[in-house]
């Protein structure tokens, strides 16, 4: 049985959990029996909020960066989640979400979590984009915490209130720290340019202007940059490209979205969104989290002897520790050998070695972590290994998905009892040995039909 442990695999990768135009989009929001609404970080079902802001959807592969034309954003006025053409800014609906308004987005790299600040409850949720649904984390107490933004740098997550101090909000319990005063009214659009590592904000207000700043993360402390037009959001792209949304409501006009230049504030028009009411932008940007996971074959047993010839099944556990939760993942996802499990279910059955070799094994039994446990049936394993002999040692990848669709992998090690030689194909007689006999066969039935008329 394999050592656990939780592999990062440093490719800056989007994986959002829905699939807009042809980009897959991946979210790490685990939803477990009835699917949408349970939430992994309170561990218990939630009930469905609201998600209104706009999201650059950006997809990373292994290093290789490609860049999406798609966004994400909220119609507050009618409640739906949009999905925004990032270089014509038309928009369509991908699904209802409710009321309170989240009008920031921050998405977290190292946990895949993609954190709202709601400004009608004052909640800090997590949000999931492909339905709108959020989980209540906890309230901040931040009048109207429209920005929000997370430094990739250290995973801080900052925000600003109407009066726009600067806060740090704990992710896990929505605690805040106030860093300092900006000195800016109305600072509503919070995002960290990555190409330079500042926070940058923007005035968001009633009014046909606004201006840009950059924000000391360490005093709060704004500092003017440039006039520009209205924003309510701000996305930078992955080469510092800066977005803005407006909010069209005050004026009476649909919201628009622009490309603004982040020194001088020169800004053009992409387009109209086609609704009135879309609120701030934020850039999701995550890690690709390959996570390990500890698998034992036979819990108990060491080694994990199989007969070939039985006709049971084969029980295996993926092991609970303190890096993985096993209620997170997605039981109908496991493959093992590339064989889907017979049923699974949960309890704490082992624990995994300290030595983190393949092979290696233990009979000691749980450890307080929940497991989970699935059942194979043994003759699909037998054919997916193919011909083995007595003996023989062989390690069984595991792969799957949590709840959020990312990936999962394990593997452990069997031990052969028994020889099992797969029919060839071309023995058609089935008697061990192919010869002109099944060719006889087969010319009998050389352009025969098996399709049965109606």
């Amino acid at each position: 049985m394999r050592n656990t442990r939780m592999t990062i695999w440093v490719m800056v990768v989007i994986v959002l959990a829905c699939t807009i135009g042809t980009q897959a989009i991946r979210i790490d929001w685990v939803s477990v029996g009835d699917a949408e609404n349970y939430d992994p970080i309170q561990g218990k079902y939630i009930r469905p909020a609201y998600a209104g802001a706009v999201v650059n959807v950006q997809i990373y592969h292994s290093k290789t960066i490609s860049r999406s034309r798609d966004l994400h954003g909220v119609d507050v006025t009618l409640d739906n989640l949009l999905n925004i053409d990032k270089g014509t800014a038309a928009a369509t609906v991908i699904g209802h979400v409710g009321s309170p308004v989240v009008a920031g987005l921050a998405y977290d790299p190292e946990s895949g979590i993609l954190y709202g600040t709601d400004t009608h409850t004052t909640n800090l949720v997590t949000i999931d984009p492909c339905n709108g649904t959020t989980t209540i984390i906890g309230n901040t107490g931040i009048y109207l915490p429209h920005g929000l933004a997370l430094d990739p740098s250290d995973g801080t997550l900052y925000a600003t209130d109407d009066v726009s101090n600067l806060y740090i909000i704990d992710k896990s319990t929505a605690v805040v720290n106030l860093v300092g005063p900006v000195g800016y009214p109305h600072i509503g659009a919070l995002d960290f340019d990555p190409t330079t590592g500042s926070l940058h904000g923007a005035y968001a207000y009633s009014s046909s202007t606004g201006y840009l700043i950059k924000i000391d993360t360490t005093t709060g402390e704004g500092t003017f940059v440039a006039n520009t037009h209205r924003i309510n959001g701000l996305c930078f792209d992955e080469d510092g490209t800066l977005y803005a949304s407006e909010n069209g409501l005050y004026a009476g006009v649909d919201s628009s979205l622009y490309i603004v230049n982040k020194l001088t504030g020169e800004w053009s028009v992409l387009g109209s969104i086609g609704v009135d009411n879309v609120l701030g932008i934020d850039q999701p940007v995550i890690l690709d989290l390959v996570i390990e996971v500890a698998v034992d074959i036979k819990p108990g047993s060491c080694p994990n002897p199989v007969n070939v010839k039985s006709s049971g099944v084969l029980p295996i556990a993926i092991l609970g520790t303190e890096d993985v939760n096993v209620i997170t993942i997605d039981p109908t996802s496991i493959r093992l050998a590339g064989v889907e499990p017979l049923r699974s279910g949960y309890e704490d059955v082992a624990g995994p070695v300290s030595d983190s070799n393949d092979c290696n094994c233990t009979t000691e039994g749980p450890d307080g972590f929940l497991d989970l446990t699935l059942k194979f049936k043994t003759q699909r394993i037998v054919e997916a290994i193919g011909d083995v002999n007595d003996g023989d040692v062989l390690t069984l990848e595991l792969t799957g998905v949590l709840f959020g669709e990312r990936p999962i992998e394990g593997a452990d090690c069997i031990l052969i009892r028994g020889r099992h030689k797969p029919i060839n194909p071309a023995d058609i007689n089935k008697d061990g040995v192919v010869n002109v006999a099944d060719f006889a066969i087969f010319a009998q039935n050389w352009l025969q039909s098996s399709i049965v008329d109606e």
